[in-house]
C-alpha cells in the first residue's frame, strides 16, 4: 500500500461484533476494485468502560493482521460517535476522508459519487436520506418504526435549520465524504463527543464557507433502535443543541483570523502592528475609519499576485494580505520610512513582500494592480503612460483598481482638494511630484478605456470627501472564462424577449449565471436557444408558465395574474379532480415541448411563482417526479417581508411543508432588490453574503419590450441587473 493514501475511511465501532467482519469486508472489497491499495480503512473502537466486551476489539485486531489496508485504532477516553471519529481523523493519512456507521445501512455506490464530486472541487459530500432519489429497504414488521423515526427526524429538522441556520434536510445521515482542508477544520472545531457531532461539521462549513453537495443513498435497516436509546438521544439534543447555538454566536465555527468587522481589523492590524509615534497613529486610524478598504479591495482576486502601488504605510497591502491568504501582495512606495513601518506591520504574514521604489518604474507582471489615492499628482501626460504600462503588466483578465478624488463642482469636492492641497503642502503627504492633476469619471473612463480597459465607477470614499473607485478589467483575449465558484445565479424569463434572452446568454456565457430557468410557451423561446444549449455548465430549468399568454397556450391557461390563477384554483364550479388533470397536463405539454427542442430540464420554478399557490404541487407533482426532476425552488427570503413582495413569504413558509413530503429538494434562496443593484461594490458584498444560495436575476441586455409587445413592469431594472451583473466576470 502507498505510504499517502488517497482514501481514509473512518468506522467507529461500539458494541458491533455482530456486524463489524462483514462491514469490514465489504468496505475492503468495494474500494479494492475502484481504488486498489490507494486506501485505508481505521476501525476506531470506543467501548466504554461499563459496556460488556462483544469481541469487537478482538475481531478488528484479526482483521488488521490479515489485510494490510485495515488498520486497528482504540479509542481512550469518554465514549462517543464524534469524538471515535475524531480519533481515527487524527491518525487518517488520505487527502479524502470517508465515514459510515459500523453495521453498514448504506449502499457504498454513494462512497463512488463523492469522490468524483470531491475531485470537482466540493469539500464536503453528504449522504441525505429526504432526497426524491434516496431509497429505502427495510422488512415490513418495521414500517411502523421507520415512519415514527422519520418523522421525528424531520421535527428535529425543523428545529435545527432556523435554530443554528443549517439549511440541510437530513444533518444526521451516517454517511459522509470530505476533503483533508475540510476535515482538519471540522474536527479542529468539533466539541460533541456524541452523535449531533454532524451539526457542528455543517456550522464549520458555513463559517468557513467550504463548498458541499449533498446527494441521495440507498438505505437498508436491518435493526431497531430501542426506546431507552431513542431517550438517551433526547436528552442529548435538549442539552447540546443550546450549547451549539451558543457557540455558533461566538463564532466558534469561524475562521480564528482577524474579525471581518472594521474595528476587529483596526485592533489586529493597526494597533498591535505599526510601531510609529502617537501622531502617525492617530493619521493611520483615522484614515482606515474613512478609506473603505473592503469595498476597494473585495474586487481583487482570491489567489495570484497583487501589486499595491503607492502603498504608504501599507494599510490596505497587509489588508488584502491578511483577508486573502492564497494572494502574494507586493507593496511598492517611493518613501523609505513609510516602507520601513509597513515592513514592521506585516511582520508574521508569509504572503507579503515590500520594497522601495518609483511608481512607474515599479509596474511589473500581476494578476491585479491598485493605485489609492496617488495617480492625480502625475501630470496628464504621465497619467496616460502610467495606464498604458499597467495594461501591458497585467496578465489576461487581470484587474486594476484605481481610486482618485472627482474635481466637479461642489463643497464636497472643494474641501476635498483643500485637504490634498494642505497635506502636500505642509509635508503630511510626501510625494515626488507636486502636480495635482484630476479628472472627472468621464475623462478617467475615457481614459482608462482608451487604454484597453472595461470601466465602471462608483462613488467610494466617507461623505466628507468626494473620491471615486474605478474598477477596470484586462480582457480575457478569448481565453477561456471560468464561472463563478460560489454563487449559484438563476436567471429567469427566457423567452420573454430577444434582449432577455440576450443578456441572459452573454453573462452565462461570461460564467456569471450558472443556471436559466426557460418559459416553454414564450414567443421568443428559440431565440439563440442553440447557443445556450452549447455553453458549458449551465443548468437549464422550467419556468413553468401559467400566467401569460404564449403562441402554443391553450385558452383555458391564459390567466393574466397569479390572482386569476388563484381563483381558477377555488372555483367551486370546477371539479377538483379536473383542476388537477388540466394542470399536469399543461405542465406535461411545456415539459415535453422543452424535449422536443432537447433542453434537458433538471429543476422546477415558475413564473410568478404560481408553483407556490395551494393545490399547484400537487397537481403537477406527478408530471415533474416522472422525469426525476427533484430540485424545485422555494423563493422564501426573510428581507422581503419588509417589501412589497411579503406575500412571496407567506406563500413559500405554506408550500414548504408539502414540497418537502412530495419528495423535492429546496435550496436556500436570495431575492435582489433594486438596492442591491446600484454599485457594483454593493453587489459584490451580497454576493459574497450569500454563496450559497440560489440567486434570482432578471437581466436583460436592452429594453426592447415595447417592439416585442411584452407587458413587463420590470424593464430599465433589467437592463441595469444585466451591467451589474457583467461586472463580475472573472
Amino acid at each position: 500500500m502507498a505510504d499517502a493514501p488517497l482514501i481514509s475511511v473512518l468506522i467507529p465501532a461500539r458494541a458491533s461484533a455482530h456486524c463489524l467482519e462483514s462491514t469490514v469486508r465489504a468496505l475492503h472489497q468495494f474500494h479494492q476494485a475502484r481504488w486498489p491499495d490507494q486506501f485505508e480503512l481505521l476501525i476506531i473502537c470506543n467501548r466504554a468502560t461499563d459496556d460488556a466486551d462483544d469481541g469487537s476489539e478482538a475481531i478488528a485486531a484479526r482483521l488488521a493482521a490479515e489485510l494490510p489496508q485495515v488498520r486497528n485504532l482504540q479509542h481512550e477516553g469518554k465514549p462517543g460517535k464524534g469524538v471515535a471519529l475524531k480519533t481515527g481523523f487524527n491518525a487518517s493519512r488520505g487527502d479524502w476522508i470517508f465515514f459510515v456507521d459500523a453495521d453498514l445501512p448504506y449502499d457504498l455506490a454513494f462512497f463512488e459519487q463523492a469522490a468524483a464530486k470531491l475531485a470537482e472541487g466540493f469539500d464536503f459530500a453528504a449522504g441525505n436520506r429526504r432526497l426524491y432519489e434516496s431509497i429505502y429497504e427495510l422488512p415490513v414488521p418495521a414500517l411502523p418504526f421507520v415512519h415514527r423515526r422519520h418523522r421525528l427526524g424531520l421535527r428535529f429538522n425543523a428545529l435545527v435549520r432556523p435554530l443554528l441556520g443549517i439549511h440541510s434536510t437530513d444533518t444526521q445521515c451516517g454517511i459522509k465524504a470530505m476533503s483533508r482542508r475540510f476535515a482538519t477544520a471540522a474536527f479542529a472545531k468539533q466539541t460533541c463527543p456524541g452523535f449531533l457531532f454532524d451539526l457542528e461539521m455543517y456550522l464549520v462549513k458555513n463559517g468557513y464557507r467550504f463548498s458541499h453537495v449533498e446527494l441521495p443513498v440507498k438505505f437498508s435497516l436491518r435493526e431497531q433502535k430501542s426506546t431507552v436509546q431513542i431517550r438517551r438521544e433526547i436528552f442529548q439534543v435538549a442539552y447540546w443543541l443550546p450549547k451549539l447555538w451558543r457557540q455558533k454566536h461566538q463564532r466558534h465555527y469561524c475562521p480564528t483570523r482577524a474579525s471581518n468587522t472594521k474595528l476587529g481589523m483596526l485592533s489586529a492590524i493597526l494597533r498591535d502592528r505599526w510601531n510609529t509615534g502617537l501622531g502617525m497613529r492617530a493619521f493611520l486610524s483615522l484614515r482606515w475609519m474613512l478609506t473603505p478598504y473592503r469595498d476597494i479591495l473585495c474586487y481583487l482576486p482570491e489567489q495570484g499576485k497583487v501589486l499595491d502601488l503607492a502603498c504608504g504605510h501599507g494599510l490596505s497591502t497587509v489588508f488584502a494580505a491578511v483577508e486573502g491568504p492564497n494572494r502574494s501582495l507586493v507593496g511598492v512606495d517611493h518613501d523609505p520610512q513609510r516602507i520601513q513601518s509597513a515592513e514592521q506591520a506585516a511582520r508574521g504574514v508569509p504572503n507579503i513582500a515590500f520594497k522601495i521604489g518609483d511608481l512607474r518604474a515599479s509596474i511589473e507582471p500581476a494578476d491585479a494592480i491598485v493605485i489609492i489615492d496617488s495617480v492625480h499628482y502625475f501630470p496628464r501626460t504621465e497619467q496616460e503612460g502610467i495606464l498604458r504600462d499597467i495594461y501591458a503588466a497585467l496578465r489576461p483578465g487581470g484587474t486594476f483598481i484605481l481610486r482618485s478624488l472627482n474635481p466637479a463642482p461642489g463643497i464636497v469636492s472643494r474641501f476635498n482638494r483643500t485637504y490634498e492641497w494642505l497635506a502636500v503642502r505642509t509635508g503630511f503627504t510626501r510625494t515626488q511630484e507636486k502636480h495635482e492633476e484630476y479628472r472627472t469619471p468621464p475623462q478617467w473612463t475615457a481614459a482608462l478605456e482608451a487604454a484597453g480597459f472595461q470601466v465602471s465607477h462608483e462613488r467610494c470614499s466617507f461623505a466628507f470627501f468626494s473620491d471615486v473607485l474605478y474598477i477596470c478589467r484586462k480582457p480575457n483575449g478569448g481565453a477561456e472564462r471560468r464561472p463563478l465558484r460560489q454563487s449559484w445565479l438563476t436567471a429567469d424569463d427566457w423567452g420573454m424577449t430577444p434582449a432577455v434572452n440576450d443578456g441572459i446568454l452573454e453573462l452565462a456565457k461570461l460564467g456569471v449565471v450558472r443556471r436559466v430557468s426557460i418559459m416553454a410557451n414564450a414567443g421568443y423561446l428559440e431565440h439563440r436557444l442553440d447557443e445556450l444549449r452549447a455553453v458549458p455548465g449551465v443548468e437549464l430549468g422550467l419556468h413553468l408558465d401559467f400566467t401569460s399568454s404564449g403562441e402554443n397556450t391553450p385558452e383555458r391557461f391564459q390567466f393574466r395574474s397569479p390572482k386569476a390563477v388563484l381563483f381558477h384554483l377555488f372555483n367551486p364550479f370546477v371539479s377538483q379532480r379536473l383542476k388537477h388533470r388540466r394542470m399536469e397536463e399543461e405542465t406535461e405539454r411545456q415539459l415535453a415541448h422543452l424535449e422536443s427542442l432537447n433542453v434537458p430540464v433538471s429543476y422546477l420554478d415558475s413564473h410568478h411563482h404560481v408553483h407556490l399557490l395551494p393545490g399547484v404541487v400537487e397537481a403537477v407533482g406527478p408530471a415533474i417526479r416522472k422525469r426525476r426532476i427533484s430540485r424545485v425552488r422555494l423563493p422564501y427570503d426573510r428581507a422581503l417581508w419588509f417589501t412589497p413582495k411579503f406575500p412571496l413569504c407567506i406563500l413559500s413558509l405554506a408550500a414548504r411543508r408539502n414540497l418537502i413530503l412530495a419528495g423535492f429538494r429546496l435550496s436556500p434562496c436570495f431575492y435582489p432588490q433594486k438596492r442591491h443593484f446600484r454599485s457594483p461594490v454593493a453587489l459584490q458584498r451580497t454576493l459574497q453574503r450569500k454563496w450559497e444560495h440560489e440567486i434570482i436575476v432578471h437581466p436583460a441586455i436592452a429594453d426592447d419590450f415595447q417592439t416585442a409587445q411584452v407587458k413587463d413592469s420590470y424593464r430599465a431594472e433589467r437592463v441595469r441587473e444585466y451591467h451589474r451583473l457583467a461586472l463580475l466576470a472573472p
